[in-house]
């Protein structure tokens, strides 16, 4: 649920007297920061309201619990993490040739994710300068899922500042969920740069696909990147750090042995995803009670 949309959903459960279980999927701090303050601030003040009139709130991973208990003011008791599993289509057997189209002579850095500011591509697209010096032929994928002009526009013109032409490929083209795999077989390193991270779904479809993970260290990626065992992580809107994690991870067939493993270990001991069973037992507590 966006965090705009908590507001006018807690005020209709409110009304119709319903039990109010907002399932909080991002770090509410970026949606508000991104607004003038008199907006924020009464933003902020509704969306308080609103967590506290509901009977239990579900987070998407730990930082967003925290953020929840301590920003607005949330019993621990009534906020439960709920766990994804990845689907099986998400594979170390997943086919390879898509990297024949990618890039097919050289490596090819991936990310999935919108064209936002929320996701730091211009940190990525800084750090490229240096990794191209580094590692002749590499390619960086963007596959986009949705766009924002502004900001796409601004990332085309440093493409076009710093040369990039040969090595930043923008794919926009909407493609079945079935086909996402493929891309992450391809890769030889996966990138999120975000500088705000509710979990980072894609981390665990690229981990399952077997592809070592570079990710910034915010938000909810912490719940699933634990550095040098199944990723690496660097600080939010540090061009320099992605550009010497990709470079690691490309040149050190150590390293990206260590993450591949570590990776295939953290999918396999993850559980069932519990959110349908936890909403069954939140929404029909009080019937099996009785």
């Amino acid at each position: 649920m966006g965090t705009i949309n908590i507001i006018p959903y807690g005020i209709a459960c409110a009304l119709s007297r319903c039990r109010f279980i907002p399932i909080i999927t991002g770090e509410i701090w970026y949606d508000s920061s991104r607004m003038p303050m008199p907006v924020g601030k009464i933003l902020s003040l509704l969306m308080k309201t609103a967590l506290r009139k509901a009977y239990t709130v579900l987070a998407v991973s730990q930082g967003v619990k925290e953020e929840i208990i301590n920003n607005y003011g949330m019993n621990s008791n009534n906020v439960i993490v709920y766990r994804y599993k990845v689907s099986n289509a998400f594979n170390p057997n997943v086919s390879k040739e898509f990297k024949k189209v990618l890039n097919p002579t050289g490596k090819i850095v991936l990310t999935i994710c919108r064209i936002s500011p929320q996701k730091g591509l211009e940190y990525l697209i800084e750090a490229f300068k240096e990794i191209v010096e580094k590692i002749p032929g590499v390619k960086l994928v963007i596959k986009a899922y949705s766009s924002e002009r502004k900001y796409e526009e601004k990332l085309l013109r440093m493409i076009d500042e710093y040369k990039l032409h040969d090595h930043v490929k923008i794919i926009k083209e909407m493609i079945p969920y079935s086909e996402i795999p493929k891309y992450f077989a391809a890769a030889d390193v996966f990138v999120l740069p975000s500088v705000s991270e509710g979990l980072g779904l894609v981390l665990l479809e690229a981990l399952a696909t077997g592809v070592p993970v570079v990710a910034s260290r915010v938000g909810g990626i912490l719940d699933i990147i634990v550095h040098e065992y199944n990723g690496l992580l660097v600080e939010p809107r540090d061009p320099k750090g992605l550009a010497e994690a990709i470079i690691r991870v490309l040149t050190d067939d150590r390293i990206k042995r260590q993450l591949i493993k570590g990776g295939l270990a953290t999918i396999q001991a993850m559980k069932e995803n519990e959110i349908e069973n936890l909403l069954s037992k939140l929404i029909f507590k009080d019937l099996e009670a009785k």
